[in-house]
């Protein structure tokens, strides 16, 4: 044997080790936080009007984590929706920002399947998934709301805000994953949801990929929906976002008027706008509750 294939051989070798191990432990990670574990990040974050909070739904538990103001009538309240695979502490750094907490009430839910919310049984109807959401708006005594969305949790949104119109005054939208025909799906996506792959994935990512696999048809189940929509629409997106192709940013504009809808596409912006573009959510967060 060459030496040169030796070290091809001793390469390709590492390299799979790597990939193994890299897979281990990302795909047995549960994505969600303990009660133990928000409470120590909000003490750490020095939010102590925090508090973990759950809600029954059709008999299932649905947990959330509230900050900022005491909810009411008086003041606008802001719901966060996660994407998949996630849980509410996608969120968690706003219900901590001092600025908000100051301004408003502030939501973060782990949707159906995550987190602590009926973790690991998937629900991919998407107007099911808003269903909850429906509900616990209708809970919370609130001026009115506005919900801030991101990848997955964006369709959610979507029919959540054309189920309430009334009470919702504004839907941003980050980094959407809206359009049916630009749902990109990796060799990878199924594998978690292959029944003889899915024990080496925690439930996690099986309820992500069963989520994954159905949601370009379960896109094309509420299409018809979208016109309803009644909610000034603001949709962040990114140039370079590899997840979620940029014609889903776009894909609004065929169903909601011009009046209603606002397009905004970054050149530099990739799929993390939640985290990597903070401020600038902040600040659009800001301007909504004063308007």
């Amino acid at each position: 044997m060459s030496k040169r294939r030796k070290w091809m051989i001793a390469i390709l070798a590492v390299f799979l080790t790597v990939f193994i191990i890299a897979l281990f432990v990302i795909s047995n990670a549960s994505l969600r936080k303990s009660d133990k574990d928000v409470t120590q990040y909000f003490k750490k974050n020095n939010t102590p009007e925090a508090k973990i909070e759950q809600f029954t739904f059709q008999d299932k538990e649905i947990r959330y984590i509230s900050s900022g103001m005491e909810a009411s009538d008086s003041i606008t309240a802001i719901l966060f929706i996660h994407g998949a695979p996630g849980s509410s502490d996608s969120f968690y750094s706003y219900l901590a920002d001092s600025t908000l907490r100051k301004t408003t009430h502030m939501i973060t839910v782990d949707r159906l399947g995550y987190g602590y919310s009926d973790y690991g049984n998937a629900e991919t109807d998407i107007e099911k998934q808003a269903a909850p959401f429906t509900e616990l708006i209708s809970q919370i005594p609130a001026k009115d709301w506005i919900i801030l969305s991101h990848s997955y949790g964006c369709a959610v949104a979507g029919m959540l805000a054309i189920q309430e119109p009334l009470k919702i005054k504004s839907n941003v939208m980050l980094s959407p994953v809206i359009h049916p025909q630009y749902e990109k799906v990796f060799f990878f996506s199924s594998w978690p949801s292959q029944h003889w792959l899915k024990g080496l994935f925690s439930e996690a990512y099986q309820v992500s990929s069963y989520e994954k696999m159905s949601h370009a048809v379960e896109l094309k189940n509420i299409e018809g929906l979208w016109p309803k929509t009644k909610v000034p629409t603001i949709v962040i997106h990114g140039q370079k976002d590899w997840l979620a192709p940029v014609e889903n940013a776009d894909y609004l504009s065929r169903f909601i008027s011009d009046d209603l809808l606002t397009v905004r596409i970054y050149p530099e912006f990739s799929h993390f706008i939640p985290w990597s573009q903070a401020d600038l959510v902040r600040k659009e967060l800001i301007t909504l509750i004063n308007q």
